[in-house]
C-alpha cells in the first residue's frame, strides 16, 4: 500500500492526521524475562529483569507501534530532537505481552524547517493503563515553498 506524502511545510496536511488520532494497537510483542536480563546485561542499566525497565520500552517502540500510512516528503534531512515528555505510568513485568500505538499530536514551524511531535503509548495485556507515554520530536530541514 502506497503511503501518503505530506510535504514537510503543509500544515493543512499535518492537521488532517492529527485529526486521526490514535493509531490502532500493534500488535502484542511477548517480552520475556530472559530478553530483559540481556538489555540489563548490555546496557548496564540496574535491575533484577523483573520488570522492564523504561528506556527498554522507549528502545521497543518500532516493534511495538505500527507503521503510518504517511510520510514526510520535501525536506533535505531530518533532526531527531528527542523526548521532551517521557512517562512510565506503571511498571511492566518482565514476561508482559506488550503493544503500542501512535498519533501525530502536533507540526509547529521552525527556523529551520517544521518540527513534528508524535505521541506514544505502550500497554502491558490486560493493563487498566500505559506502562509508557513519551512524544519524540524531528524536526524536518528545509525552506519553505
Amino acid at each position: 500500500m502506497a503511503r501518503q506524502a505530506i510535504r514537510f511545510d503543509d500544515y493543512d496536511g499535518f492537521a488532517r492526521i492529527e485529526a486521526r488520532g490514535f493509531t490502532a494497537w500493534g500488535p502484542e510483542v511477548p517480552l520475556e524475562r530472559e530478553t530483559v536480563a540481556a538489555f540489563l546485561a548490555v546496557t548496564g542499566a540496574p535491575g533484577d529483569g523483573a520488570q522492564i525497565p523504561g528506556v527498554m520500552l522507549q528502545a521497543m517502540l518500532p516493534r511495538l507501534v505500527p507503521g503510518h500510512d504517511w510520510e514526510v516528503t520535501g525536506h533535505s534531512g531530518a533532526i531527531n530532537l528527542g523526548s521532551p515528555t517521557i512517562r512510565f505510568p506503571m511498571p511492566a513485568q518482565a514476561g508482559a505481552r506488550l503493544r503500542g500505538r501512535s498519533r501525530l499530536s502536533a507540526a509547529t514551524r521552525h527556523a529551520r524547517g517544521t518540527v513534528v511531535a508524535m505521541e506514544f503509548e505502550v500497554i502491558e495485556h490486560g493493563a487498566a493503563e500505559p506502562c509508557l507515554r513519551s512524544i519524540i520530536e524531528l524536526l524536518y530541514l528545509g525552506q519553505p515553498a
